[in-house]
């Protein structure tokens, strides 16, 4: 079954999750196409792990829900997480180039060795500063050089670089705004949509998504829950054993 035909049964469900790519995600419909929709987020100290998002809201009316209800989970494995229209999504090219572009990022603590082995310069990109590599590359040369960094890296246990190929596409696009801002959220427009993408500021998991409704049932606000008190000791419990190693 195709995505778009997923997300429409789950529309038609007043809005649920399922499983795309492996990864759930929640659809809902009801939102208005007409404008834009506020988007707003609220923080927490969370004591040593320190301050992290507790929520993030989709406010569409300005009226308070009298009702909620869990629509499902959503999951994530590259510690972000996008709001996207149905048909955005259909147009959305993750990986390959808009432009035939692509850059090449790399840091660590073998930074400045393979900085100076390769001649790369820091990166002057917002959001950058102290990164090494190489911007708007012919996709191919790009690929070539963070393969050649990757096989420097390997060659000598020692060596301690992280290395992210970037080809031009929606989500390097985003992911610069992502970067750049105070908030670590970025939008972009994607097949005449607007798509918002942000870090969950707790990395990878599940996340809970409630669906609020006023008292004649219509949609008032979607909120995403990030932190909890099983989630702040799951990775109180994780930095604990990292000190203790």
């Amino acid at each position: 079954m195709a995505h778009r035909e997923r997300v429409e049964h789950a529309v038609r469900a007043g809005g649920s999750e399922f499983i795309m790519s492996g990864v759930p995600v929640v659809a809902i419909g009801g939102l208005p196409t007409d404008r834009g929709i506020a988007v707003t987020a609220s923080s927490r100290d969370y004591g040593r792990i320190g301050v992290r998002w507790e929520s993030v809201t989709l406010r569409v009316r300005s009226t308070p829900p009298a009702s909620t209800r869990l629509l499902g989970h959503v999951g994530v494995d590259a510690g972000r997480l996008s709001l996207i229209d149905a048909d955005g999504l259909a147009s959305w090219r993750h990986e390959e180039p808009l432009d035939g572009l692509a850059d090449v990022a790399f840091w660590g603590r073998s930074e400045q060795e393979a900085a100076a082995g390769f001649g790369a310069p820091l990166l002057t990109h917002p959001g950058e500063e102290g990164v090494y590599g190489w911007a708007d590359l012919p996709v191919r040369e790009a690929a070539d050089r963070a393969i050649a960094l990757q096989e420097w890296k390997q060659a000598d246990p020692e060596r301690m670089i992280a290395v992210d190929f970037r080809p031009h596409s929606h989500h390097w696009q985003i992911m610069a705004q992502v970067r750049a801002s105070e908030h670590e959220a970025g939008t972009i427009e994607v097949g005449g949509t607007r798509t918002m993408c942000f870090l969950t500021s707790w990395g990878d998991g599940f996340f809970p998504v409630v669906a609020g409704h006023d008292a004649d049932g219509h949609l008032v606000q979607v909120r995403i829950l990030l932190g909890d008190s099983e989630r702040q000791a799951r990775l109180e419990e994780m930095y604990d054993r990292f000190s203790l190693d």
